[in-house]
């Protein structure tokens, strides 16, 4: 594989940590005082994150992100991603502090590498808030969909992700129905969104009725409705109503649903 501009940048980076580690052991400090100790634990601190850093971006290019995806699956692979972006985070907010506090050369280092470490990482930060806001809008219609359908006083049954347990909510949902209870729940499970973003939610009333709502990002065809549905708004809500007797089963979001054409089948949980 041939180097490019941000490989050679990565190494510069790597001999740079290193080299700073090496000139601060040659000046033979003292760290006697707590602010010269809080200095060598800011640079410590920032040159884990470095580290870290280097790491991920050294697994996405050599390795790729869609084999690490392959072998160990698309959850995993989400929450690592998390994780270490949550280290590198931490790690980067404790040099900031400790630098803050510290005095000496290791501070001037450590204060030096955190600029260094957030300049790059700072071109990705709109891109997540764009990403978590449009997650947060898409969302937003449904829930407030199902609160409606549900009624004044409803259960809140919770939010389900694809790294999220469904048992919990899956509960919350059984027994709020047994009880008539009026409650609803969102399942936003679609791993891979390729053309369009689907989410499915589950709304009960205190009468017994259940409601099956699906949004789709592109809008759904007004073709075909069976009686009772509706589509609502601009075409991007999709509502069902339960037929009675009503029977609740695993769906292919990964929750409950009242649904026979979403409900899933056995070779699906395989």
């Amino acid at each position: 594989m041939a180097m490019n501009f941000w490989d050679g940048i990565a190494v510069a980076e790597i001999v740079a940590l290193a080299g700073s580690w090496i000139w601060l052991r040659t000046k033979k400090l003292s760290y006697s005082s707590w602010r010269r100790k809080a200095a060598l634990a800011a640079l410590g601190c920032v040159s884990l994150a470095a580290f870290l850093d280097l790491a991920n971006t050294g697994i996405s290019r050599l390795i790729g992100i869609e084999r690490v995806a392959y072998f160990y699956g698309l959850e995993r692979v989400g929450s690592l991603a998390s994780g270490l972006f949550a280290a590198i985070g931490t790690m980067a907010c404790l040099s900031l502090i400790l630098g803050l506090l510290g005095k000496g050369s290791p501070r001037v280092l450590a204060l030096t590498w955190f600029c260094f470490l957030l300049i790059p990482n700072v071109s990705i930060l709109p891109s997540i808030v764009t990403s978590l806001y449009s997650e947060w809008r898409e969302a937003a219609p449904v829930r407030n969909r199902l609160a409606v359908l549900a009624g004044k006083g409803a259960i809140n049954c919770g939010y389900v992700s694809p790294r999220t347990n469904p048992k919990p909510s899956s509960e919350c949902v059984l027994e709020s129905f047994e009880n008539r209870r009026p409650f609803y729940v969102l399942y936003d499970t679609q791993k891979i969104r390729i053309d369009s973003h689907f989410i499915d939610g589950l709304a009960g009333d205190n009468s017994g009725n259940l409601y099956d709502v699906e949004f789709s990002s592109m809008g759904w065809s007004t073709g075909g409705l069976s009686g009772g549905t509706q589509l609502m708004d601009a075409g991007h809500i999709f509502v069902e109503p339960c037929s009675k007797p009503i029977t609740l089963s695993r769906s292919i979001y990964k929750g409950l649903t009242c649904i026979p054409r979403i409900m899933e089948r056995p070779s699906d949980s395989k």
